[in-house]
């Protein structure tokens, strides 16, 4: 998966790790990558990782001015909305459009990462010497190790979980939190043109109601605000979702579902370019005890998909990504050590497993 997870492993991989060591391809299912029209957050404390991925400065251009004020919560299911109260913290959630994320660790991969779209995995075989992956109406490939980034509907998981885990089915299928999201990017300068001074411009704003919130904040140096509605039916959480989970909708049924709300919050969603949302609905898996076992590693949504409410998905992705690899490239470093030392002249094999360190 080419998503934010499965990029810094490959970006993670090829930092700490000699690129002479390993060979790393990621297998994409979609045509192209495109941008997604959404927003996403991390918390400081995935900052240091992404100074050791070394693309730091290539995200401080993507963000506006500090906003000490974490989120404004204001009561929005009425004409005139009413303060609820206001949240400062020093360690900052810091937003970004996601598509730029995307990029700039696209961006990062060095030339001999390989990207392979249009790969749809079906099924893998795992065997003592290696894992063959098999794609829908392409050559199967073989590696050394899998890290399964596929997201929430994990391919990879479903196998993982029948093999390794069987007394674990209820973690196979997503589960719904009765919640659907309502996704928007609105261009700033249409909300200045009806709302000059409109708060969300400038403050990162939770609009909360019965049944209902919204969260919205201003992104890629304040020329965008993302915009997420989300409706909440809490009779349907913990069940499975029927019908499709992604999808586009029409902008008037997202305000018919938000009926005498505040202009503030309506005139949001009013001022939008193109008449169309994109809804999806938001789903969670119960949890694993284990996210590998020797040559398969599950990551991200495929691994620990949750529920969006504090930003923590990616974040969560990219730390536990990075730890493992860490381990994992130190024990490539030890053994590629104790090689060139014992045997010269001997070219290093990829360590699959910890154990297989001398």
């Amino acid at each position: 998966g080419a998503g934010i997870g499965g990029l810094a492993t490959a970006v993670a991989l090829s930092r700490l790790v000699p690129e002479e060591a390993l060979t790393i391809d990621i297998y994409e299912q979609a045509r192209e990558i495109k941008e997604i029209r959404a927003g996403i957050a991390f918390w400081t404390r995935t900052w240091p990782i992404f100074e050791r991925l070394g693309i730091v400065q290539e995200l401080e251009k993507c963000l506006g001015r500090k906003i000490d004020l974490l989120w404004k919560v204001i009561k929005s299911d009425q004409a005139k909305w009413s303060n609820i109260f206001e949240f400062y913290k020093t360690g900052q959630c810091l937003h970004f459009h996601r598509a730029a994320v995307q990029k700039i660790m696209l961006d990062a991969l060095p030339p001999s990462v390989q990207v392979h779209l249009s790969h749809r995995l079906v099924s893998y075989d795992e065997s003592d010497d290696n894992v063959t992956l098999k794609f829908e109406d392409l050559p199967s490939q073989d590696c050394d190790l899998l890290v399964a980034a596929d997201g929430i509907k994990s391919r990879v998981r479903a196998q993982f979980i029948s093999k390794r885990l069987p007394d674990q089915q209820e973690s196979i299928n997503p589960v719904w939190g009765g919640t659907i999201a309502y996704r928007s990017l609105i261009d700033a300068d249409k909300i200045k043109q009806s709302f000059p001074e409109h708060i969300a411009l400038t403050k990162i704003m939770l609009y909360a109601g019965q049944g209902k919130f919204a969260v919205s904040y201003p992104i890629m140096q304040g020329k965008f605000v993302t915009l997420s509605s989300l409706s909440t039916d809490v009779s349907k959480e913990g069940t499975g979702f029927e019908g499709q989970t992604s999808n586009e909708t029409d902008k008037k049924y997202v305000l018919s579902l938000f009926p005498d709300w505040s202009d503030e919050f309506l005139g949001l969603i009013k001022v939008l370019s193109s008449d169309t949302c994109y809804q999806r609905a938001i789903q969670y898996l119960n949890p694993l005890r284990s996210f590998g076992v020797r040559r398969v590693a599950l990551i991200g949504d495929a691994a620990h998909a949750m529920m969006p409410t504090m930003g923590l998905g990616a974040g969560q992705a990219i730390e536990v990504t990075t730890i493992y690899l860490c381990v994992h490239g130190h024990a490539i470093r030890i053994q590629q050590y104790c090689i060139s030392t014992l045997i010269p002249n001997s070219s290093p094999r990829l360590v699959t497993e910890v154990n297989d360190v001398p």
